[in-house]
């Protein structure tokens, strides 16, 4: 697996978003219009440090280094995750670039030449793409039916408890019940409440002068459905609460959301605590 430290690339650990596509190297996630994608452990490590690298070329000396490490592999190595990374990105694979005697580039800020209606874009093949976790059987239960009951559910408990990763297992088999994707909110390096309408409209593909007109928030939102999956967001509760009753409220059947907070405190709904042992599988 890639390790982040002491790489010649620097490697995030927020979520970067690059056409359709939003990955979080941390986590190991890759999601294509808010919708979990399969992907190998190798070529997620390569599809990593490509997109680390903001549109910059990466030799394959670099990407042999970086991704197999101490491990001996040849160029042939490489070139097979690289076809497979162009098969699952699809439409966009022209993203990958191969720039002769150097290396790859992702152009993560070019757009498509020629524009497809989204019923001629191929989706990649979604799955639920981490191995099932141990011993919260009872907890993903209780999750799935209360999300099946409640249209906000919230989930609390201490940093490093496995909340995000619960909540992840209950979401990712739920794509079908929302064409629009699984949206997610990262509010962890919110440091201004200012900050949080931008954040939230990022997410749901809004654009910002939507969230503070109802009448435009109305008509976007009745054009989707989708899940908003807002994550550490309990240095914020009091200036979310009213953002999330609005969507909610104006939304009607189209958004479920998902709130996970390092505190008991949460938006009016229901909520689950995520007690310790989660550590097992984060």
């Amino acid at each position: 697996m890639l390790k982040t430290e002491g790489l010649n690339t620097i490697i995030s650990i927020d979520e970067i978003h690059f056409a359709d596509w939003q990955i979080w190297p941390q986590l190991r996630i890759l999601l294509h219009r808010g919708k979990p994608v399969r992907i190998s452990a190798r070529a997620f490590d390569v599809l990593v440090v490509l997109v680390s690298a903001r549109g910059k070329a990466v030799s394959k000396e670099s990407l042999l280094t970086q991704v197999w490490e101490n491990e001996i592999a040849e160029e042939n190595n490489l070139q097979a995750q690289i076809s497979a990374i162009r098969r699952i990105l699809g439409h966009d694979r022209h993203l990958l670039v191969t720039e002769f005697g150097c290396g790859y580039r992702l152009n993560i800020n070019k757009s498509p030449t020629e524009l497809l209606s989204k019923s001629e874009i191929p989706e990649p093949a979604i799955t639920p793409f981490l191995a099932s976790i141990l011993g919260r059987d009872k907890a993903v239960q209780e999750l799935c039916a209360l999300s099946d009951q409640y249209r906000l559910v919230t989930i609390t408990g201490s940093g490093g408890v496995g909340k995000t990763r619960l909540a992840w297992e209950v979401v990712s088999p739920t794509h079908t019940h929302f064409p629009d994707g699984i949206c997610v909110a990262e509010l962890a390096h919110i440091t201004e409440a200012s900050s949080l309408l931008s954040v939230i409209s990022q997410a749901l593909h809004l654009p910002l002068a939507a969230i503070h007109n109802d009448a435009d928030l109305r008509q976007q939102l009745a054009r989707r459905r989708c899940l908003l999956l807002i994550d550490n967001c309990e240095h914020v509760i009091n200036e979310l609460e009213p953002v999330i009753t609005l969507l909610l409220h104006l939304a009607i059947a189209a958004i479920a959301a998902f709130l996970l907070s390092g505190r008991n405190q949460f938006v009016t709904g229901q909520t689950i605590e995520a007690s310790g042992g989660a550590d097992r599988f984060m």
